[in-house]
């Protein structure tokens, strides 16, 4: 085959490399897994929009605030998902493995089945302390246990290479929810709708993974033997512990600033906050996909001569990207408003260019640190170190949410002008020698 490969025509051999890499399962997984992130990253856009338009800041406010708590209180599971594509993918046999882990969790879960009862009982001081609707706020403690069977579920599914299963039920789930902001868009129903449809989707998330197990694996449990492992070597991985510190501080730099506003400020102020978060993000949903695809070919040490130049160009590539959008929110920012969330939040059009400094700072934050963390470098944690410093300028400095932006966005840069300088170091070191 390599033969025939080697003194084919250049056209004939691209054709043949091209058929090989694309009848490769797990390229056309990665491949699903892009595209499907990019439709869900649009149909949460277009759910956020319809929820602020039909809801108004107060109601968007809700809405965004669950989610940043429910982000944040599943930090945890997230690393279970990780750590389990980890191990499935180094099992000889995974089927067999994720038998195994599917039989241990659900002993786990009989014999400590009054921990998720005594979970449950935190809910009837959910309002008071969340500053949320009773409807909104009682969904929490449901939606943060569902979570776990889907981090659980997500890792499964991912280590066993069943991308297409998984992008599948990502999509229809995201689509579920989607439905619920239509809804109330449309006049048909009102925030406890939308709550409904986001259950909904966890439950529905849930089952059709559970069904998918029960087909492929199931049969195996009798083959299987469970054997708890001693919890050492696990604490013992500095990569693991990396991971976890820089992508726990990730995602709390973007959700803590929106459960704070809700909690010192009015709804309406939070509302406009959510709002102008979104705004910022919108860079995310359109390059998010592409910070894993740079993480991948960072810790790719076969492509390692060519880390640097990639790294200098998308620098210059994500400077360039933040001219355009900093200059497209500050000429076209109060359309932008109008059209997507409506004149309701018109308070948003005055913060915008912290919007697009914010967006361009976070997304570049993370391609760096992403570009650390791949090569095990404990420079990744810059952020984690300095977002004690975050907090208290959020406690200490903010009177107003466009103050509290003015944290954001110096904390970000704070990190990518302290990623860029140890870079430049690095550089000047291996010159020198």
């Amino acid at each position: 085959m390599f033969h025939e490969m080697l003194y084919s025509p250049p056209s004939l051999y691209m054709k043949k490399v091209l058929k090989l890499i694309t009848k490769n399962a797990f390229v056309q997984g990665s491949f699903l897994l892009v595209a499907s992130n990019f439709v869900v990253g649009f149909m949460n856009y277009l759910f956020n929009i319809f929820v602020g338009r039909a809801l108004g800041p107060v109601g968007y406010s809700e809405i965004a605030t669950l989610f940043s708590y429910l982000v944040i209180a599943t930090i945890p599971f997230g690393v279970i998902s990780l750590l389990l594509i980890q191990k499935l993918g180094d099992a000889q046999e995974p089927k067999k493995y994720a038998a195994m882990v599917h039989l241990w969790l659900m002993q786990k879960l009989q014999r400590y089945w009054y921990v998720v009862v005594l979970f449950f009982f935190i809910t009837p001081a959910l309002p008071s302390f969340t500053n949320l609707k009773p409807v909104v706020a009682y969904s929490l403690p449901i939606l943060i246990f569902l979570s776990f069977f889907i981090a659980y579920y997500s890792g499964a599914l991912q280590g066993l290479h069943e991308f297409l299963w998984y992008a599948g039920i990502l999509v229809i789930a995201t689509l579920i929810k989607l439905i619920g902001g239509i809804m109330v868009f449309a006049n048909v129903g009102d925030l406890s709708t939308i709550i409904i449809c986001i259950v909904f989707s966890f439950v529905f998330t849930v089952l059709l993974n559970e069904l998918f197990l029960a087909k492929n694996i199931y049969h195996m449990f009798n083959a299987v033997r469970i054997s708890s492992k001693r919890l050492r070597s696990f604490l013992r991985d500095t990569q693991m512990w990396l991971t976890i510190g820089t992508s726990g501080t990730m995602v709390l730099l973007n959700n803590v600033d929106i459960i704070y506003v809700k909690k010192v400020f009015d709804a309406e102020q939070a509302g406009i906050y959510g709002s102008w978060a979104l705004f910022a993000k919108i860079i995310l949903y359109v390059f998010g996909p592409l910070l894993t695809i740079s993480y991948i070919f960072f810790a790719n040490k076969k492509q390692q001569r060519y880390h640097v130049f990639t790294f200098v160009v998308s620098f210059v590539l994500l400077i360039v990207i933040g001219i355009g959008l900093y200059i497209s929110y500050a000429t076209f920012g109060n359309l932008l408003v109008n059209m997507l969330f409506g004149e309701k939040f018109a308070m948003v059009v005055p913060h915008m260019i912290w919007a697009a400094l914010f967006g361009v700072g976070y997304i570049t934050m993370s391609f760096m640190n992403g570009y650390f963390l791949a090569r095990k470098s404990k420079v990744a944690l810059i952020p984690t170190m300095l977002f004690p410093g975050y907090i208290l300028g959020l406690l200490l400095y903010p009177h107003t949410v466009r103050q509290i932006m003015h944290v954001d966005t110096i904390f970000t840069f704070a990190c990518i002008i302290t990623f860029f300088l140890v870079f430049c170091k690095e550089q000047l070191i291996k010159r020198e020698e």
